[in-house]
């Protein structure tokens, strides 16, 4: 049984970053190709020098051309597990429920999460959603009208793997996001020291809402039983 410690796990994304950094250089480059920004000189600038820029929507015209040829939603199917006439009716369930479960995701995200998923393929190079337990963090009002399956889809700049010859060491999902809704989340990070300041800050003469660091980070040890720990910041939200 291996327990990390949050600068053992800081370690390790620390490693992963730095050995994804030129996939992470790649990958800004060909959103900024999509957003049609590929310019380095602003186009004033060129004009002094008699220079007009012209960009042409190529880039932008592909990726929505490629997404347009696939539909917005999954191929869903599920083998039956025996010859009788029950098993495929089993099976047929089973693909309906996960059907609608993908449509009970969109709406309440207000995403498409199939088209999301394929954005990421086609700029990003890569996806990577998040399948997550949440009935045991909701709010007691919202426990029996909010789906307890989160579909997340996810940042791949944001996502480390690090695998071995035989399996995963470890993944993780690194990212910053306001205070408030890391609140939501993780609830109980409510009883940090370090969060019982001011969850504003001020910042050119504007107020800001406070942002911490997450890294919900997830590893295989030595007997193949795989952890989940969070840490928010420098302190574990969820502990080993």
């Amino acid at each position: 049984m291996t327990k990390l410690t949050v600068e053992d796990i800081q370690d390790r994304v620390n490693k992963t970053e730095t050995d994804r950094a030129n996939y992470v250089k790649a990958a800004h480059q060909w959103q900024k190709w999509w957003e049609m920004d590929v310019w380095t000189t602003d186009w004033k600038e060129a004009l002094k020098e008699g220079r007009e820029q012209i960009t042409l929507p190529t880039t932008y015209n592909v990726i929505g051309l490629a997404m347009r040829l696939f539909g917005s939603d999954p191929k869903i199917e599920v083998p039956s597990t025996g010859p009788t006439d029950a098993d495929d009716a089993t099976a047929d369930l089973k693909a309906r429920w996960l059907r609608a479960m993908f449509q009970v995701a969109n709406a309440q995200q207000g995403r498409n999460v199939t088209q999301d998923l394929l954005w990421q393929s086609l700029v990003r190079g890569r996806h990577a959603i998040k399948v997550a337990w949440i009935g045991d963090v909701l709010p007691e009002k919202l426990k029996d009208r909010r789906f307890k399956i989160l579909l997340q889809v996810i940042d791949p700049l944001n996502v480390g793997i690090r695998r071995g010859p035989l399996y995963t060491e470890y993944a993780y999902h690194k990212y910053t996001q306001e205070r408030s809704l890391a609140v939501q989340r993780y609830p109980g990070i409510k009883r940090f020291e370090s969060f019982k300041r001011k969850a504003v800050a001020k910042r050119g003469g504007k107020f800001i809402a406070e942002e911490v660091t997450v890294i919900d980070f997830w590893w295989t040890d030595e007997n193949g039983e795989v952890w989940n720990a969070v840490v928010v910041d420098d302190l574990f939200a969820k502990k080993p």
